[in-house]
């Protein structure tokens, strides 16, 4: 009887803090899904040496750009100049949100690796900004995330926003 009382001491603590767990590890991967189609994107850019440059729009069916700012929806890595898609990363899921600050739709990068317009993203879940992974793309083209999550790259609290999840 003292077994099962521990046990259930056990579960009651390590349940909320695995599924808190659970979460923080969605975020995460959101988070590193999106640098990694950034750096590829960008990788492609200085490769191609288009004069159009290589895109990551947002994409709801992986073959073409949906100018939507729900970058959740999944998004694609694109040769602008022949239109040819070159990765696609589905749907993040319904408990997540990803989020451009100036509601851009794309982010094009130009041969030499710099971006035509920095980009400021957020990752959210049900939890709020408290939780929420900010990602930066600076005019160089350089990505940077924020070392931990509800701070901004430069360590500013409070100032992230989330959309209803």
């Amino acid at each position: 009887m003292t077994a099962v009382g521990v046990a259930g001491v056990l579960a009651a603590i390590g349940v909320p803090a695995l599924n808190t767990w659970i979460q923080n590890q969605r975020l995460v991967t959101a988070t590193n899904a999106l640098v990694i189609s950034l750096n590829y994107a960008r990788s492609e850019a200085v490769k191609r040496d288009s004069a159009q440059g290589v895109e990551l729009c947002t994409s709801s069916d992986s073959q073409t750009c949906s100018n939507s700012t729900n970058w959740a929806q999944g998004w694609i890595v694109e040769d602008v100049a022949s239109a040819t898609v070159l990765s696609a990363a589905p749907a993040l899921g319904n408990s997540i949100t990803v989020q451009e600050a100036a509601a851009q739709t794309a982010v094009t990068y130009l041969p030499n690796g710099a971006v035509s317009a920095p980009a400021e993203f957020t990752a959210c879940d049900s939890r709020g900004a408290t939780y929420a992974h900010e990602l930066e793309v600076n005019t160089m083209g350089r990505i940077v995330t924020a070392s931990t999550p509800g701070q901004t790259v430069s360590g500013a609290t409070g100032v992230l926003v989330c959309p209803a999840t």
